[in-house]
């Protein structure tokens, strides 16, 4: 197939990536305005993540002005030497993966308590990465394109495998721990974990299907730049992913104006949990647990509250109280 008619898809695939910048932005400044309170390391992420956005974007538009004008008409291209603009939208496409990843499993970790699954998707993450870095290297020195997918036809297929993998493991297992929170929450805890449910399946879905979609068009297409086109896409989608996970939470605090109080009993006792929802809602929503007792004073039944921080519970009482832990 002539290089002519592989670059209409590049072409379009850079130019949906400019689009979804541009919402990337859109988004960017709304979480500033919105959030001013969050914590630094949060917003610190917001910006960083915005300017690898933008590099991203400026390497392909450089990448598509390479071919569409520097070698206009050259049907040689591909056994050319490619733009360096190439790789570097390579790594720094991976570099927004982790960083937007990262997050979602730090999610997890708090929703879950356990660091065993977070172990495992970083992991994978880590070899992903290191493949990707090498690919970087070898894409700088490279002599073609064409000649670069031959040699190295093994690492893209890993790369696009594992992403596909933990693009859909992560935002599952992410629903799985909201899951095993709910059935512990009262009704009104519960519909805003419902609500986290399927924003977390939404934008899950629309990421693994990019990811799965680029391999299907790399094994099945090859040669051709349908899969590339795709994947110029998929940082601009995760970083919307991610800023839409953050600006959601004016919805959630339309749900949740003042104070849940949930109120569980016990064997000998009963737990108050109070989720605070402050007026500028954070990055972790604050959840403190009461250990309510009665005792038999003098004839009279009294009640005494003790102040109890998840994970500090002691073994008389780890049974008796049972938090529902909400991150957003």
């Amino acid at each position: 197939m002539p290089f002519d008619g592989q670059i209409g898809a590049l072409e379009i695939g850079i130019v949906t990536s400019t689009f979804l910048f541009g919402i990337t932005t859109t988004q960017t400044y709304l979480y500033y305005q919105l959030f001013p309170h969050d914590p630094k390391w949060t917003r610190q992420l917001v910006s960083v993540v915005w300017f690898f956005e933008l590099g991203h974007s400026i390497s392909a538009v450089h990448a598509l002005y390479a071919y569409t004008i520097l070698h206009f008409g050259d049907s040689n291209v591909p056994h050319m030497k490619a733009p360096l603009s190439i790789a570097v939208n390579l790594i720094i496409s991976e570099i927004v993966f982790v960083f937007v990843q990262g997050y979602f499993l730090h999610r997890i970790t708090k929703v879950s308590r356990t660091w065993f699954f977070t172990f495992g998707c970083s992991f994978l993450l880590l070899v992903r990465f290191v493949i990707t870095f090498v690919a970087f290297v070898e894409a700088v020195l490279m002599d073609s394109l064409d000649q670069y997918t031959k040699d190295w036809n093994w690492a893209l297929i890993t790369l696009l495998s594992i992403g596909s993998f933990v693009d859909l493991v992560i935002p599952f297992g992410l629903v799985y721990f909201l899951y095993a929170q709910r059935s512990s929450a009262y009704k009104t805890t519960a519909a805003i974990v419902d609500k986290l449910i399927l924003w977390t399946v939404e934008t899950g879905l629309a990421t693994g299907f990019l990811a799965v979609l680029i391999l299907i068009f790399y094994l099945s297409l090859k040669g051709k730049f349908a899969w590339m086109s795709v994947y110029m896409c998929l940082p601009k989608m995760f970083s919307n992913a991610f800023l839409a996970n953050l600006n959601s939470r004016v919805k959630l605090r339309a749900m949740q104006e003042s104070t849940d109080v949930l109120e569980m009993s016990g064997p000998d006792s009963s737990v108050r949990n109070t989720i605070h929802f402050p007026h500028r809602l954070g990055a972790k929503v604050t959840v403190s647990t009461q250990k309510v007792r009665t005792v038999e004073s003098d004839g009279y039944s009294k009640p005494i509250e003790e102040n109890v921080c998840p994970g500090d519970e002691t073994p008389s009482t780890a049974n008796d109280i049972k938090d529902v832990v909400v991150v957003v």
